[in-house]
Formats: C-alpha cells, structure tokens, sequence
C-alpha cells in the first residue's frame, strides 16, 4: 500500500464522517510490520474481529494468527481488545492480554503481525507521522530500516572516515524452533534496546534484515571496537525472560573503518559481511576487524 492509497483511505473517512456529523476521536490499526505493511483498518463498528478466517472485520494472512483470534470492542471513548481464546496469543505492548482497554499507540501482536492503534482528534496528522515511521523504521524493533540505513550511508559516503559494525545472533533459528517466533520476536526487540542503550544519539542503529543489525559512527576504529565489545558482552550476559522461559544468546559480527571513498556503499557492506562470516567460522561471540 502507497502514501497515496493510505492517505485516500483517511479522506475518504474524513468525508463520511463530516457528512454524518459524527466528531471526536479516530480510531484505528495500521499494520506496522508484515507483508501488507501500512494497511489500514479503521474501528468504525462496535464489534470487529481480528483473524485469518476470511470476511472477519481485520484479516491477517499469516500462519500463526488464530482463524478468530481477537475482538475489539468500541465503546465511545473507551476501545477494548479481548483475546478469543487464540492459539498464540495476544499481546499489548510485549504483554500477554485476556482483555485490555487500549491507549493511543499502543502496540498489539497478533501472531507474526504487528498493529498499531491510533486514538487521536486529528486523524490525518497522524497518518503522515505514522507513514514517515514506517518509511524509516523497522516495525518489530522500532529501529531504523535496512532502507534508511543504507540511505543515510550514501549521505555520509566521501564526508569523513567513519566505522560500520555489523552483527548477528548466534543460532537464532534454534531460538526460533525451540521456543517459537515470539520469543525469537522479544530477543530482536531486546537487543535493540540494549544496543541502545550502549550508542550514541548521533549512532545510527538500524535492523539490516532477519536477525542482523548495523551501527554506523562517526567514530574511529578502536572507539567502535570498544563498543562492539561492550555490547557484545551485555548480549552474552543477559537473560531474555519471555512468559517464564528464559534464554541466553550470543552474537558475532565485523567492524569495518570506512576510508577508501573510491569503494561503493555495496562494496563496503561486502566487507564487513565478510569479516562478520570470519567471526562465525572461528568460535564465534566475537568480532572481527
């Protein structure tokens, strides 16, 4: 779905709504991650149903979303969703829910999807905050996108020396068939947050595909190995608890210093792939540089 299409869809509800003189607050879901990223579904009933089964209200076409997975409920100013006995679950804000009345922006999993709610007077400004969100940032770990990354290393190409490091997760499809996508969902998200709270504002952290991630600094080599190292270690040693399971992971990767501006931002990505493979196929929970 195109700005244009999402932007159509809010005119058109602006416009039934003036004519029936309805006022307040919009609510409604944008599919923040999955393959009909921006869809949106607008609650304009008092009952909708969130599921795979086809003709409910919100339709998710994903395996793991149960065929009648959840309802919403509309009561004026107060919208609830309510679990419905899913398979996998529903989840608020990384939170298993029986019920819960939802606040604006709130997020909700539904099996590999993730929904964000808006309640807002001007429904229309948030659309357009919400489409540059999407266009920059990846959906599960609110980061910045493989595309916005790669954008912003062509602006800095040929600016000043700088490093790149990238990384991976050890074994992340073991997580995966061990303990299923969610938790494999909550360690991404969880190591974002700790990467986070390790760079800088300035750093630019974005999720490069699947379970890989890069950090781009303005930095010289041995300040980004400092901190390669330094989240390494926090990964290594922390305890991802998800509904009473508990796992631990490592992770390998490559950083790169990025001097030669005759290269193509293809060619400097290759590089430091090729340092994060010489990490994995020595012991890997390493770097290599």
């Amino acid at each position: 779905m195109t700005e244009g299409d999402i932007f159509k869809t809010v005119k058109i509800k602006q416009k039934k709504d003036e004519t029936t003189g309805k006022k307040g607050k919009g609510a409604c879901v944008i599919i923040i991650s999955g393959p009909d990223l921006g869809k949106v579904f607008f609650i304009d009933k008092p009952f909708m149903i969130i599921g795979r089964e086809e003709g409910v209200d919100i339709h998710l076409n994903d395996p793991h979303v149960s065929r009648r997975h959840a309802q919403i409920v509309s009561r004026g100013e107060e919208v609830m969703i309510i679990d419905l006995k899913s398979t996998n679950g529903t989840f608020v804000n990384e939170q298993r829910i029986e019920q819960k009345v939802l606040q604006d922006e709130d997020r909700i999993l539904v099996g590999d999807i993730a929904l964000k709610f808006i309640f807002k007077d001007d429904v229309e400004t948030a659309f357009h905050e919400e489409l540059y969100q999407l266009a920059s940032h990846d959906g599960l770990t609110q980061i910045y996108n493989k595309m916005y990354f790669l954008k912003t290393l062509e602006e800095w190409k040929a600016k000043k020396p700088f490093s790149l490091i990238m990384f991976d997760i050890d074994y992340f499809k073991q997580i995966n068939d061990t303990y299923g996508h969610s938790v494999g969902d909550f360690v991404l998200k969880e190591i974002a947050k700790i990467v986070k709270s390790v760079i800088r504002q300035e750093d630019i952290f974005a999720r490069f595909g699947g379970d890989e991630y890069v950090i781009l600094m303005d930095a010289t080599k041995e300040i980004a190995i400092n901190v390669a190292e330094r989240i390494r270690y926090l990964i290594e040693k922390h305890i991802f608890i998800f509904e009473g399971k508990e796992v631990r992971c490592t992770i390998s990767g490559g950083i790169f210093y990025l001097d030669d501006f005759t290269k193509t931002v293809l060619q400097w990505i290759e590089s430091v792939d090729k340092l994060l493979y010489k990490a994995k196929s020595e012991k890997r929970n390493k770097f290599c540089f």
